[in-house]
């Protein structure tokens, strides 16, 4: 297909397309433009954190839901309404006393030029963060005008009308970030520049992909929804996110303060940029918070969506964390550093489970060949993995031909045994799946991400192990 360069050529594709089709496109691209949301806070940071950052994301966490579980967008209809009808009369408000001020301030005081410089940035800014949330807003809209449809009480075409407002103030919104921005309502379309701007051409690239995406999946004779659902699960940005975008949304997490517990919207969003699945139980207890409680401000909030997260842990993410935390606390006994390993692990999870399971082996690889070379062994490289791994638990007197001398030292062996196995079919399956030299490209079998979470924590706790082994004996 041709590439979607603009919101023409955009609804042309949308033409005698489904409904489902236009909700999964807007609150894709609805949460893209949360880095430039980051712009609201540099003034006033505390009260646009509680009136504009907040109801945002409560706003995209509908969108973002009805996206995903299309059959299911009934149930926070009601929420995304009003949370983008709360929001947009926010921002709104925000960015008219803002332009007010400025105006006022050049005619009072003229003569204090960095007052008046300040306050018109601000309204500046202001003016492209509302764009950034008008695009929320009409998302939210894109959700509602989808089941009023479905209840015959409001037109298709309302749907369609929806996500090309989401892709024009989106468009608006970033290239707003990078240029001088007029103090205008940037709905008005540009004229086309001979030459697209790279962040405009990387917005409209992610639309494209996002397109192709759903066509593959159409073409495939899948149900819509489960197209629909499929394409929530991916990447946000399918080719990678924009520089610009990372660095904005680096600096908006620096100014969200930990004292109101951002972190649990962090983590939300950032789930979203990897395309992890939707946790539906724990999204639909987020957006069944009263709205009086949402009202009370971030910390209020945030501290309840903080317990509904605690009470829906992943035990393999408990453990990989646990498993990260006792290869910290190891360093200090066994003076052994594999932080370069445990960072491409941690770097590698949720998004690439087969690179993953790869550094996971050379982990325990570089942990026994280490541990071996501290106590003399120097033919550790002209060793297999199946023979390091025996030799190290041989050396750490965990396995042995001799009898254990203990009831405690026989368990302890019979433990020692199946790490060896779990060790060893750790290599098997980096050699299959992973980075190693057995694998056959487009035939490798396959790894979700719990597979890999699975074999990560595991190999961890090993290492961990391991050196602690290594310390005491």
């Amino acid at each position: 297909m041709e590439k979607i360069g603009d919101t023409k050529a955009l609804q042309d594709w949308l033409s005698g397309k489904d409904t489902a089709f236009a909700c999964g496109l807007a609150a894709r691209v609805a949460l893209r433009v949360v880095p430039v949301m980051e712009i609201a806070l540099h003034e006033n940071e505390e009260e646009r954190r509680r009136m504009v950052i907040l109801p945002s994301f409560r706003a995209l966490a509908a969108v973002n839901f009805a996206g995903a579980c299309l059959g299911r967008a009934r149930e926070v209809r009601n929420v995304a309404r009003i949370a983008g009808q709360e929001t947009g009369t926010i921002i709104k408000n925000f960015g008219y006393g803002a332009r007010m001020g400025a105006i006022e301030a050049q005619e009072a005081i003229p003569e204090i030029h960095e007052e008046v410089w300040r306050l018109e940035r601000d309204a500046r800014e202001l003016e492209v963060a509302k764009r950034a949330v008008n695009a929320v807003v009409e998302a939210t809209q894109s959700v509602v005008a989808k089941v009023d449809a479905e209840k015959g009480i409001g037109c298709p075409t309302a749907v369609f009308d929806a996500v090309i407002a989401v892709v024009q103030f989106a468009h608006n919104a970033i290239d707003g970030i990078h240029g001088d921005t007029e103090l205008s309502d940037g709905t008005e379309e540009d004229e086309s520049p001979s030459e697209v701007p790279p962040h405009i051409a990387e917005f409209w690239n992610a639309v494209t992909l996002d397109i192709e995406w759903l066509e593959a999946g159409v073409d495939a004779r899948k149900e819509l929804e489960e197209v629909v659902a499929g394409l929530s699960e991916k990447a946000l940005w399918l080719d990678g996110t924009p520089v610009w975008a990372s660095r904005r949304w680096a600096d908006f997490k620096d100014r969200l303060p930990e004292m109101e517990g951002w972190e649990v919207w962090v983590g939300w969003y950032e789930a979203r940029l990897a395309g992890q699945r939707l946790d539906t139980k724990l999204e639909t207890d987020l957006l069944n918070i009263a709205i009086e409680e949402w009202r009370r401000g971030p910390a209020h909030v945030n501290a309840i969506i903080m317990t509904l997260v605690a009470s829906r842990s992943d035990p393999l993410l408990v453990a990989i964390t646990h498993g990260f935390e006792d290869l910290d606390q190891v360093k200090q006994v066994s003076s052994i550093d594999l932080q370069q390993y445990s960072d491409r692990i941690r770097d590698a999870l949720p998004n690439d489970p087969y690179q993953a399971i790869g550094a996971t082996k050379d982990m325990l690889e570089a942990t026994m060949k280490t541990i071996l070379d501290h106590r003399e062994n120097r033919e550790t490289g002209r060793r297999s993995f199946s023979d390091l791994t025996i030799r190290c638990l041989r050396e750490l007197k965990l396995s042995g031909d001799s009898c254990p001398a203990t009831e405690g030292e026989k368990h302890v062996r019979k433990i020692a045994n199946y790490a060896q196995r779990m060790i060893t079919t750790a290599n098997e399956l980096r050699n299959l799946a992973g980075t190693g030299h057995g694998r056959v490209v487009g035939k490798e079998p396959i790894v979700t991400d719990a597979d890999a979470v699975l074999v990560a924590s595991t190999g961890l706790i090993l290492a961990a192990w391991l050196l602690h082994h290594h310390a005491d004996v």
